[in-house]
């Protein structure tokens, strides 16, 4: 069975490290008892199915085996009817819609190009834990890239300039420069935006979908500044778990109030299209009532789920 990461030999994963940057409440809950709010693990499965479907069209290209846009489109649209069962329609199908439009975009632009597919789905351990979506080589040197399935509000040119200084994009350069054998410089890390179409609603008309893909350069001295930062956050982590969460064989006697918060993140102020709206951090609600989140509807735990092979547990 799957096991939360070794803290003592390997440094956290970027979205360990954001996670913990916004609480580390919210850190522990996610990375070491792994709970995730259901509403979430719908939302998980659009990216989850694009790196299938995408993962085996690149996997055609790299051995020249044929494959046509309508092979994808039946395998996206067979994987959809297998998680039917698990979720509301309602929710799960205008998801998957609007998912399937950026996978008809991605396609039609960068679906027959050719190029030197060097890996794909490459997981790595050391010395960080991370798995790159693909490498491909441009002019004997690596382009790193990184998929993200967004939604049409995304501000794009906001989320890029976020990523300059992300871990992702550092973190992945230097888990590549760190493992790849032989040695390859990294040309940069290009982040591909595959941005959800949006249907029509009220005076806002449909937006279709769409793909982005926007360099990051990554100087040895940014993949310094991921190191350091991942390395003084792991020290973090592990007196959150020291001292706070290993006083007890079971997780449920530590008191939820043993646990720090970052509360001034308990409510967030968020832009979107239709103005300034507050959003609650999925587990305030366990927090305002120092209840453990698996004791409540709202979320499920990967960890249970796995030991007890409950295929179900999402419904």
């Amino acid at each position: 069975m799957k096991q939360p990461r070794d803290l003592a030999t390997t440094l956290p994963s970027p979205t360990e490290m954001t996670n913990c940057h916004t609480c580390p409440a919210l850190w522990y809950f996610k990375d070491r008892l792994w709970i995730k709010p259901r509403k979430e693990v719908l939302a998980y499965q659009g990216g989850r199915l694009m790196d299938q479907v995408l993962d085996v069209w690149l996997k055609c290209k790299q051995t020249n085996t044929p494959r046509t846009t309508q092979d994808a489109l039946d395998q996206w649209d067979n994987k959809v009817e297998e998680l039917r069962p698990q979720f509301d329609d309602d929710e799960l199908l205008p998801l998957m819609a609007s998912c399937r439009d950026a996978l008809v975009v991605w396609l039609t632009l960068y679906g027959n190009v050719r190029e030197n597919i060097l890996l794909i789905q490459p997981k790595y351990h050391t010395p960080s834990t991370g798995k790159i979506d693909y490498v491909v080589e441009e002019s004997g040197m690596a382009v790193i890239r990184e998929r993200k399935v967004v939604s049409g509000f995304e501000a794009i040119d906001d989320t890029i300039a976020k990523y300059q200084l992300g871990w992702q994009p550092l973190c992945y350069a230097a888990l590549f420069r760190h493992n790849y054998t032989p040695p390859m410089e990294v040309k940069y890390v290009e982040m591909e935006f595959l941005v959800r179409s949006l249907p029509g609603k009220g005076r806002y008309k449909p937006t279709p979908a769409a793909v982005r893909r926007e360099p990051i350069y990554v100087p040895e001295w940014k993949e310094r500044l991921w190191h350091a930062s991942a390395t003084a956050t792991n020290e973090y982590m592990k007196w959150i778990e020291n001292s706070w969460l290993t006083s007890s064989d079971e997780c449920d006697t530590v008191p939820m109030e043993a646990i720090p918060r970052h509360t001034q993140n308990c409510i967030r102020k968020m832009v979107t299209k239709t103005g300034i709206r507050e959003f609650a951090c999925d587990f305030h609600k366990a927090c305002l009532a120092n209840i453990d989140p698996r004791r409540l509807d709202d979320f499920v735990c990967e960890l249970e789920v796995e030991r007890d092979g409950n295929s179900n547990a999402v419904s």
